[in-house]
């Protein structure tokens, strides 16, 4: 994620125990940037825990006629809110 282009809120009482892992907690991101130099096609977006793919590979999955798997566009539009749903 591109912490300068991205809008995110921190989370102050992070659910996930700090000893596991040191990596912020994002209680929102408002607008997620795609830091440019990615070079995987298929990778674990650590800010949103998910597994995230390349245009290329979505292409290519359609493309195969593959079946199993969904797909969410991240754009200007995305925001990640896992809090919101409770």
């Amino acid at each position: 994620m591109d912490l300068d282009m991205s809008t995110f809120t921190l989370d102050t009482n992070p659910k996930i125990d700090a000893s596991i892992s040191n990596a912020p907690v994002y209680e929102r991101i408002e607008k997620l940037v795609v830091l440019k130099n990615i070079k995987s096609d298929l990778f674990y977006f650590e800010e949103i825990h998910e597994v995230v793919c390349s245009n290329e590979f979505l292409d290519k999955y359609i493309e195969q006629g593959l079946a199993g798997l969904s797909f969410k566009k991240i754009d200007e539009n995305y925001e990640y809110a896992p809090w919101d749903d409770f």
